[in-house]
């Protein structure tokens, strides 16, 4: 209708020359265009409103069972952080799966630590995964960033070419325990042939490489879940 009205006075200002013409030719075309676009621009509005609504109601999830994560020990309450995931599956946007992975990570930062003398180094970085490619990457939803870990800004470092322990809880089992040092740049090329396999004394002690050999050190184990986690420590 607002096509057929629009047209019979295009019709109508003819006589009125084409300057007049073309000033209304450029007003259908407007309004045609807006017409057309008010549906999707409603359906899209309409789309992110629920989107930020589902958010909410996954945040406000979240505060609450998080009160739940209580435990004496690291095995306790990484048990309840995978329990409280199970009832927040449904996130295909991200809204609060981030947030229970870094609950994750800050309890898997106690499970693997190296002690220099009386200081103790968290890893820089953690990944999980459930499935390792070429035996030292980890294949899981954030993109194991080994090979440019260094990159990172304000990243905290190791102390390289020193003693250090590797210590491990005894109430968070771990299989497979294996420690490696790598130099970054060759990490990219060939992740597992670049990766020298560190062997450590009964008591977990070991000598730290020189940075300009290896300046990344990892260690990789896969925990009674079945589940494989990466954490990894920059030397300089």
């Amino acid at each position: 209708m607002l096509a057929k009205s629009m047209l019979s006075l295009e019709r109508h200002l003819l006589t009125q020359g084409s300057r007049a013409v073309l000033y209304v030719s450029f007003r259908i075309a407007a309004c045609l265009l807006a017409a057309c676009a008010a549906p999707h621009n409603a359906n899209g509005h309409l789309g992110w409103a629920r989107s930020q609504n589902h958010c909410r109601e996954l945040e406000t999830k979240w505060e609450s069972l998080k009160t739940t994560i209580k435990g004496n020990s690291v095995s306790d309450r990484i048990a309840k952080i995978r329990e409280v995931s199970s009832q927040i599956a449904d996130d295909p946007e991200d809204c609060v799966t981030h947030l229970i992975d870094e609950a994750l990570k800050n309890e898997l930062r106690k499970v693997v630590v190296l002690k220099i003398g009386t200081n103790r180094y968290e890893a820089a970085a953690i990944y999980t995964c459930r499935e390792l490619q070429d035996g030292v990457r980890c294949a899981g939803r954030i993109a194991d960033d080994t090979a440019h870990l260094s990159e990172a800004p304000d990243l905290k470092a190791t102390p390289s070419g020193v003693k250090a322990h590797l210590t491990t809880p005894t109430d968070f089992t771990l299989n497979m325990v294996n420690v490696y040092s790598a130099l970054d740049s060759d990490l990219i090329d060939n992740a597992r042939k670049s990766s020298h396999y560190v062997e450590l004394k009964p008591d977990g002690e070991f000598q730290l490489p020189r940075a300009d050999r290896s300046n990344i050190l990892f260690v990789i184990a896969q925990d009674k879940y079945r589940i494989f986690h990466k954490w990894v420590w920059v030397l300089r």
